[in-house]
């Protein structure tokens, strides 16, 4: 059963979390797997980034709304069981928990190819298998340490990405007359804005959304807040900061290379400062965008450690990963959870052409339906207590309409994605995964 927050024990500030935010979300998924939309969508990708912001702003925005007005141990797994149904809780629980494992991995992943800048001759999975045993070990130190190095972590990001825009968009561009009319002209040249059409945009969607899946590394850990009165500071200011960042980063990108010479084989950011002959600063920004996946991967370990324990104690997780008296870190839980990044080293090991695409479309199938179970939970607290004086919370001054219109737009997209060859077999795994769990429900509940 869902408890009431117990807040003399939480010791994050309100900029603590907004920089987590900031560091569980930018990553692997924008910096490397974000090649993957500009192909599929070309320059509409930004179309893409600014429809994955709204939903962003929705789903969180929601989470904070319920998270202000009726704080609850267990954050948005809790609201889930006690809103909907102990089912759906358990759903959502396990599926955040395997969706955050999948992120291990694929971040592991990206963080071997980058690497591989520096250490060509070592193989992909001893690579992400180290940086896997680094992140272990920063999770066991605690929620303070962890905490401070991801902040100074964001920090690093945040100047990186300004400093690309600086160079790749603004020095480049102002050299030459007639600023606009060459903006206008790389945005649409060689193939069009929209080279692919509609269904590009829309089938480019599912990797965008694994570049914003990070939002619940801040919903969970807002149950570790002082004051709850500052996440929704630190939302907006997540929300607002992860928009800009990635709407102006991909502008100077696609002003400085074609949209068609963009891959995966490296970050697009990187390729394009070497295009421009900074290799310098390539090397500069391989290293953030390393950074950026080891903050990502840091933060999905530590809150899917934040989840097991809410569920241990729902008793729909095995006991022997709850938390031991005394301990200031659930050390089997932080074990238990890194053999999803193993997990998906091997695959990189079997199958090394495929693997990424089909972790982070897995991933992003799993984090759509768990976003559409939260504005589900958020509609059904809002019936309830439509005639209370609530909090308000900005994102969400649309109410149903826009509630209901989000969970419209998330479903079209499944579908979407769903229906493109190369994304169906992650799309495949996330049922079967699906499934899996809606099938051990009833064996869980009768022990």
């Amino acid at each position: 059963m869902a408890k009431i927050m117990q807040k003399q024990a939480n010791t994050m500030s309100g900029s603590g979390l907004f920089l987590l935010g900031i560091g569980g979300i930018i990553g692997a998924g924008y910096f490397l797997g974000i090649g993957i939309a500009v192909q599929q969508a070309g320059p509409a990708v930004l179309i893409s980034l600014l429809l994955g912001a709204f939903i962003m702003a929705q789903v969180l925005g929601t989470q904070i709304h319920l998270t202000m007005n009726h704080p609850l141990e267990g954050s948005f797994r809790a609201y889930a069981t006690e809103q909907l149904s102990p089912f759906v809780g358990y759903l959502q629980g396990w599926l955040y928990y395997i969706a955050s494992m999948l992120t291990l991995g694929s971040e592991a992943i990206a963080m071997a190819v980058f690497a591989r800048l520096w250490f060509p001759f070592l193989p992909l999975w001893i690579l992400a298998l180290t940086f896997t045993v680094i992140v272990v070990g920063i999770n066991l130190f605690g929620v303070a340490i962890f905490t401070k190095l991801e902040g100074f972590l964001s920090v690093i990001k945040i100047a990186a990405i300004l400093l690309f825009v600086a160079i790749a968009g603004i020095w480049r561009w102002v050299t030459f007359p007639n600023f606009t009319g060459r903006l206008l002209m790389s945005l649409t040249e060689p193939h069009g804005f929209m080279p692919h059409g509609i269904n590009g945009v829309f089938t480019s969607m599912l990797v965008v959304i694994f570049a914003y899946s990070g939002i619940g590394v801040l919903a969970s850990a807002t149950t570790q807040l002082r004051d709850l009165q500052e996440a929704k500071r630190a939302a907006t200011g997540v929300i607002l900061g992860i928009t800009l960042l990635y709407l102006l980063s991909m502008l100077a990108l696609l002003t400085s290379v074609p949209a068609n010479s963009v891959g995966t084989s490296s970050s697009p950011f990187v390729f394009a400062l070497q295009q421009l002959h900074y290799g310098w600063l390539a090397q500069f920004l391989n290293v953030v965008i390393l950074l950026a996946a080891f903050t990502v991967m840091a933060g999905a370990l530590f809150s899917s450690v934040l989840i097991t324990q809410a569920m241990v104690d729902d008793r729909i997780a095995p006991r022997f990963l709850r938390r031991k008296p005394g301990q200031k870190v659930a050390y089997r839980a932080v074990i238990f959870s890194s053999f999803g990044a193993v997990a998906a080293i091997v695959l990189s090991y079997v199958l090394p052409s495929q693997v990424y695409n089909d972790l982070i479309s897995s991933t992003s199938f799993i984090t759509l339906l768990n976003w559409i179970i939260m504005i589900l939970t958020w509609l059904v607290y809002m019936r309830h207590h439509r005639h209370e004086a609530l909090i308000p919370v900005g994102w969400v001054r649309g109410g149903r309409i826009t509630a209901w219109l989000t969970i419209i737009v998330i479903l079209a997209l499944a579908i979407a994605a769903f229906l493109e060859p190369s994304l169906r077999y992650g799309g495949l795994a996330a049922l079967a995964i699906i499934v899996f769990i809606m099938l051990t429900y009833p064996i869980v509940m009768r022990r």
